[in-house]
C-alpha cells in the first residue's frame, strides 16, 4: 500500500467516551447471554434444589467447554479489526467463513465432550435424578453448540468493524425469548409437557439457531456489510486457519482459566450435595455478571488496537491500550468496593 493510501487511513478515536461507546455494547450482549443462565437458575429454583443443582451442573460443562472453545475463534476480532483499519474489507468476509469453518471443527469437538455424560457424571458424583436431568440437559446442549459457535464469529466480526450494538440488539432480544421458551418447556404449557430442567437447554438450543439466522440476515441484507462479503463460500484455507489458531489458542486458554475458576469448581462442590451446589450456582451467576465488564473492555483493546496498526498509527495503539488498562483498573475497584 502506497503512502498517500496510507495517509488517508484515519486512526480510531481512542478517547474514554469512545471506549465507553464500543465496549458498552459489548458488555450489555454478554450480560445478556449470562444472563440466559441466570434466567435457568432463578426459574429451575421453583421446582426445588435436585432440578438446580442439575442444571448447574450442566451449566458448569456447557460453559467451561463453550468458553475455551469460542475463546480461540476470538482471533477473528484483531485480524478483521487489522483489516477495517487497513480498508481491506473484502478481506473481512473472507476471514468470517474461515472462522465459521474453524467453529464447525470446534463445535465438533465440543459436542464430543459434553455429549460423554459419564464421564460428567463421576466426576461430580452425581446419581439419581440429578444425573438424569444433567445428562439431558448435556446432551440437548450440545446439539445447539454448533450455531452458538458460529453465532460468536459473526458476534467477534461486529465488534472489530465497530459495530457491537449488532450483538447487543440480538442478544437482547434472544433474552426475552429465553424468558418465554423457558417457562413453556420448564414448566409445560399448552401440549407442550414440562421437562423440568432440561428444558433449559431446550431452549438455549432454539435461542442458539435463532440468533444465528438473524446474524445471518443482518449479515447478507445491511448494505454496511456489503463491501465486506464475499460472492461465493470461501473454502477452508490452510494459511488463514493457522493465522487464526495462532491468535486464539492463547486467548482461549487464558479464558478457559479464567472462567473456569468460578464454573467448573461446580464439578467438584457438586460432591458435597444439592443444597450446596444450589447455593454455589447462585454466587457463581453474581461473578459471571462481574466478569463480563473487564471481558468487554479487553474485546474493546484489541479491536482499537488492531484497527490502529492496520491504520498504520502504532502511536494510538499504544494510547488505546494504556486508557482501556487504566479504564479497566478503575472499574475492578469499584467492583471490589461494591462487593
Amino acid at each position: 500500500m502506497s503512502t498517500r493510501i496510507l495517509s488517508r487511513l484515519q486512526p480510531p478515536d481512542t478517547s474514554y467516551w469512545a471506549i465507553l461507546k464500543l465496549s458498552l455494547p459489548v458488555w450489555i450482549s454478554n450480560v445478556a447471554i449470562v444472563g440466559g443462565a441466570t434466567l435457568d437458575t432463578l426459574m429451575t429454583g421453583h421446582l426445588g434444589s435436585t432440578d438446580l443443582a442439575a442444571v448447574a451442573i450442566g451449566l458448569a460443562v456447557s460453559v467451561s467447554v463453550f468458553v475455551a472453545l469460542v475463546g480461540v475463534m476470538q482471533g477473528l476480532s484483531p485480524i478483521a479489526g487489522h483489516h477495517y483499519g487497513a480498508g481491506h474489507h473484502e478481506r473481512i468476509g473472507f476471514e468470517l467463513h474461515q472462522t465459521i469453518w474453524l467453529a464447525i471443527l470446534l463445535a465438533i469437538i465440543g459436542m464430543g465432550l459434553m455429549c460423554y455424560t459419564p464421564m460428567w457424571m463421576t466426576l461430580t458424583n452425581s446419581t439419581g435424578r440429578v444425573a438424569e436431568i444433567a445428562t439431558n440437559f448435556l446432551l440437548i446442549n450440545a446439539i445447539g453448540l454448533p450455531a452458538a459457535m458460529a453465532g460468536r464469529a459473526y458476534m467477534a466480526m461486529n465488534a472489530a468493524v465497530s459495530r457491537p450494538k449488532v450483538a447487543m440488539w440480538i442478544a437482547l432480544s434472544m433474552l426475552a425469548v429465553k424468558a418465554v421458551t423457558n417457562y413453556i418447556f420448564i414448566f409445560g404449557w399448552a401440549f407442550i409437557p414440562s421437562f423440568g430442567g432440561a428444558g433449559c437447554a431446550i431452549s438455549s438450543t432454539i435461542n442458539a439457531f435463532l440468533s444465528l439466522f438473524l446474524y445471518w440476515v443482518i449479515w447478507h441484507y445491511d448494505s454496511f456489510y456489503a463491501k465486506m462479503r464475499q460472492k461465493r463460500i470461501s473454502m477452508p484455507n490452510r494459511k488463514a486457519l493457522t493465522n487464526l489458531l495462532k491468535l486464539g489458542i492463547p486467548i482461549g486458554l487464558s479464558a478457559f482459566f479464567e472462567v473456569t475458576s468460578f464454573t467448573f469448581m461446580t464439578i467438584f462442590i457438586s460432591r458435597l450435595g444439592a443444597d450446596i451446589v444450589s447455593a454455589h450456582q447462585i454466587v457463581a451467576n453474581l461473578t459471571s455478571l462481574f466478569y463480563m465488564a473487564p471481558l468487554a473492555i479487553g474485546v474493546t483493546s484489541s479491536v482499537l488496537v488492531s484497527q490502529s496498526l492496520g491504520a498504520n498509527s502504532p502511536e494510538t495503539a499504544r494510547m488505546a491500550t494504556y486508557k482501556c488498562l487504566k479504564f479497566c483498573i478503575c472499574l475492578a475497584v469499584f467492583v471490589s468496593a461494591l462487593l
